[in-house]
């Protein structure tokens, strides 16, 4: 697999962290094993500070590759017609919640 761009996960409920850990797999494995260049992990339904909530330190532990989190992008929504947030997962993790915000278009 050459020259692959990025690896998506869309999900809409992420309540139980298995589903998280699964998801956060994928994406750093793809980045890892089979060189994507970044991922991208759109929630909606969620606010980027629920998803930081979520990546305790028992998920965090479950998930393989996390020198990949520099280059996956978490996209969040909270409901249709709200704004869209969006961070690097690494600076989600380790600094504070900065996140990039974009009015929806329809408004």
């Amino acid at each position: 697999m050459e020259h692959n761009t990025a690896v998506i996960e869309v999900k809409g409920d992420i309540s139980k962290s298995s589903q998280m850990i699964k998801d956060l797999n994928t994406i750093t494995t793809f980045i890892h094993k089979y060189q994507y260049k970044f991922g991208f992990y759109i929630c909606y339904n969620y606010r980027l500070n629920n998803i930081k909530t979520m990546l305790n330190e028992d998920v965090l532990r479950k998930i393989k590759f996390k020198q990949e989190f520099d280059k996956i992008n978490v996209i969040c929504i909270k409901e249709a017609g709200g704004p869209i947030n969006s961070q690097i997962l690494d600076e989600l993790l380790n600094g504070t919640l900065q996140p990039q915000q974009r009015a929806n278009e329809n408004e």
